[in-house]
């Protein structure tokens, strides 16, 4: 079910740059992203669950992002690129977690100017 077309969901992902505060051009991306809502990880979360977005791909998907990477997810990316990313609205918390056929990201959301 993760995988159906129809389940996935237009975002645009801006990879952090190696040893450097900046970030390469958005780049689209099509995957299936819920909001959390099992109760186990409400509980470890506190207050704070609403922040956090769940993606779950193929692992090969999943390649792509790494720690601190941002995304527009319900924003779209400026018309001209921003070396900072400043309007993206998420941040991949952690690395993405991979098992034998599944892969699971989490992104938390980046609000009150707290980057």
């Amino acid at each position: 079910m993760i995988s159906l077309a129809r389940n996935k969901r237009t975002f645009y992902l801006c990879k952090k740059v190696a040893n450097n505060t900046t970030f390469e051009k958005p780049i689209i991306k099509r995957l299936n992203f819920q909001p959390i809502s099992s109760v186990g990880e409400m509980l470890t979360l506190g207050q704070e669950y609403s922040m956090y977005l769940r993606i779950k791909c193929k692992p090969s998907e999943a390649a792509d992002f790494k720690d601190e990477d941002r995304c527009y997810i319900y924003q779209q990316p400026p018309k001209e690129h921003d070396l900072m990313c400043e309007e993206a609205d998420y941040v991949v918390d952690g690395e993405p977690i991979i098992t034998l056929n599944e892969a699971q990201i989490t992104l938390r959301k980046l609000s009150g100017g707290q980057y």
